[in-house]
């Protein structure tokens, strides 16, 4: 991982991220466990600066298709985005 410098904040990020967000932490918090050695934190922050690659970029919007994200299920399972689709709200203009 290269490290590539942040505008807000000291910390640096990772450059093959292709979106990097810049935070300061507004809280963190202790997860209560039925396991005293295995204690988990929730950790809050507030979005200072938002670092997006072109290259996932379509049309002015994030492309998931490109992006393919991974998402953090429990345990030591993780999901990755299958079929997107679109969906207007109910009472939206489409």
């Amino acid at each position: 991982m290269t490290p590539a410098p942040c505008e807000r904040v000291r910390a640096p990020r990772v450059a093959e991220s292709p979106i990097s967000l810049e935070c300061v932490v507004s809280g963190i918090y202790e997860l209560a466990s039925e396991t005293p050695h295995q204690i988990g934190h929730m950790v809050t922050g507030r979005v200072l600066a938002i670092h997006i690659a072109e290259a996932v970029v379509i049309d002015g919007r994030v492309s998931i298709a490109r992006l393919r994200p991974i998402a953090r299920l429990g345990y030591r399972q993780y999901a990755t985005i299958g079929e997107v689709f679109e969906m207007t709200r109910p009472g939206e203009k489409s």
